[in-house]
C-alpha cells in the first residue's frame, strides 16, 4: 500500500481475503513523508483487501485520518 505519513494520520487494520494480516501506521511528525506498508506470501490471483481505520487514535496524532494513494505489485 502506498501513501504518505501525516501528523494527523493514524493506523489501518489490514484484512486480506478475510484474514487479519497486520496493521499499517501512517502517523509521522513530518507531513508528506513517504509511507509504505506491504505484505508478502500472497497466493497468485485476485485478492480482497480491506483497510479499516482504527477508532483509537495514536496518542501523538492530531487526528484520525488515512491516506492511500495506490498499491504496488498488483498485476
Amino acid at each position: 500500500m502506498l501513501g504518505q505519513r501525516y501528523d494527523d494520520a493514524d493506523r489501518f487494520k489490514v484484512r486480506i481475503d478475510g484474514r487479519a494480516t497486520g496493521i499499517i501506521n501512517q502517523y509521522g511528525p513530518v507531513r508528506g513523508e513517504y509511507a509504505h506498508g506491504g505484505f508478502t506470501g500472497l497466493e497468485p490471483g485476485p485478492q480482497l483487501i480491506r483497510l479499516v481505520l482504527l477508532w483509537e487514535p495514536s496518542p501523538k496524532s492530531k487526528g484520525n485520518y488515512g491516506n492511500v494513494s495506490g498499491f504496488e505489485g498488483i498485476e
